[in-house]
């Protein structure tokens, strides 16, 4: 039977009985359960409705995590529609955290493997309710047949992810958890959420920032070789520094031995195709600086460049929810071409370019706005459009500046990360009937 949770809010108390049962279940710890009980309105504000939400994997119909890992380590199983994960195949590069709207997969650091709610299969299989359903002491949280859920009616402050959760919250028997009808529109319920998660930050990927940096660096100064400008490093620096960007990249993996399984999902993964874009631009790239191949070779070799930088921006616009028009200042096909623009000495396209930057960082959020790092990289452009203006400014403390300020930009991108799987999942969409 494929089947779906279905939880009753009215009835949930938030004893946390389905999480302890859980852990128990599947010999999970409890500071990594696979179960979280959300307490909304836990400060029981006046004349606002308060309950409990009982949430884990949601085992969708397009789930996130299956599109996105890029070494196909998660399944479905079609008996039961339970979304798996093989652990003998993960990487634990985690990137299904990041992009699970319910925050599910949980990181096991000791085995560098991802982990999360099987839908306890092993009972499915026998006719029994899993683990968490089967302790809940007041019916609140149970399972369905997935083909018998009632027509969707949208919750309020639960936005559409189109993932298609197999998760019915069905009120009870008085047709409505107390107060909830007062809550019109999403806006109304700032009250209600839980606090925002911090961004992911340096501390935690920092190799990432050192990767991502280098190969925008190493992109950008083949494409101002291509276009005339003499090589700013001989070949053999150039893949030194490539394979160093490539060790880094590895370094944040659980299981960094598994490595070469990230290009296995190049059909639905960005994480796949950015692996696969750098393994193969790093050698042609090489390969036409040292053998000074300016032709057609080197056009093939600078599209997929070009690719790269779109992977790289992708994976994380899908990672922090960021629809394709939503650019960022440090993104990485705009400073590629900015950094392309300046090494080729091409001021006035560095200095368009510049301008866009500009643009982008002065119009951002004002909560991004605050630390360092976000002053430091307007520094970068600043530069660039007053070496357009006063050319004896142009020289290698002006390349130092600019440099610098789009490593602080870049420090800056990471250090306000906020991924879709690390905020409330109170926030990420499921449905009421």
């Amino acid at each position: 039977m494929k089947a779906a949770f279905v939880l009753d809010p009215s009835r949930c108390t938030g004893c946390e009985a389905c999480r302890v049962a859980c852990c128990i279940e599947n010999q999970v710890p409890m500071e990594r359960s696979w179960r979280t009980i959300h307490h909304v309105n836990a400060a029981h504000l006046p004349a606002q409705p308060t309950f409990h939400l009982s949430m884990a994997c949601n085992h969708c119909d397009h789930p996130a995590c299956l599109e996105g890992c890029p070494a196909q380590a998660y399944r479905r199983d079609e008996a039961t529609g339970a979304v798996l994960i093989d652990d003998a195949v993960c990487i634990g590069c985690q990137y299904c955290a990041w992009v699970c709207p319910y925050g599910a997969p949980q990181f096991d650091a000791a085995r560098g493997v991802m982990t999360k709610c099987t839908f306890c299969q092993h009972r499915l299989a026998e006719d029994r309710a899993p683990a968490c359903a089967a302790s809940c002491p007041t019916g609140a949280l149970g399972v369905m047949p997935r083909g018998e859920n009632p027509p969707d009616v949208r919750l309020p402050g639960f936005t559409e992810t189109g993932l298609g959760p197999a998760l019915r919250l069905v009120p009870g028997g008085t047709g409505s958890v107390p107060g909830m009808a007062q809550i019109a529109t999403d806006e109304d319920l700032g009250w209600l959420q839980p606090p925002a998660v911090a961004p992911a930050g340096l501390r935690q990927h920092w190799t990432l920032l050192l990767f991502t940096y280098i190969a925008i660096l190493l992109v950008s100064t083949f494409a101002a070789w291509f276009l005339g400008a003499p090589s700013l490093v001989p070949a053999w620096a150039f893949a030194l520094l490539g394979a160093v960007a490539g060790g880094l990249s590895t370094l944040h993996l659980g299981r960094p031995e598994r490595a070469w399984r990230a290009v296995r999902n190049l059909r639905s993964s960005w994480l796949s195709r950015e692996v696969f874009a750098f393994g193969a631009f790093l050698p042609a790239a090489t390969l036409c600086l040292w053998f000074d191949l300016r032709g057609p070779v080197a056009a093939a070799t600078l599209a997929v460049g070009a690719l790269l930088m779109v992977a790289m921006d992708r994976l994380y616009q899908v990672a922090e929810g960021r629809p394709w028009g939503e650019a960022d200042p440090a993104g990485a096909l705009l400073t590629a071409i900015y950094f392309a623009g300046f090494f080729a000495q091409l001021y006035p396209l560095a200095g368009a370019v510049a301008i866009v930057k500009l643009a982008l960082m002065l119009g951002a959020r004002r909560e991004r706005l605050g630390g360092l790092f976000p002053y430091l990289r307007l520094a970068g452009p600043l530069l660039v459009l007053l070496s357009v203006i006063f050319p004896w400014m142009r020289g290698n403390a002006l390349l130092i500046g600019v440099l610098a300020a789009e490593l602080a930009g870049r420090a800056d991108f990471y250090q306000r990360l906020s991924f879709v799987g690390s905020r409330p999942r109170a926030q990420a969409g499921t449905q009421i009937s």
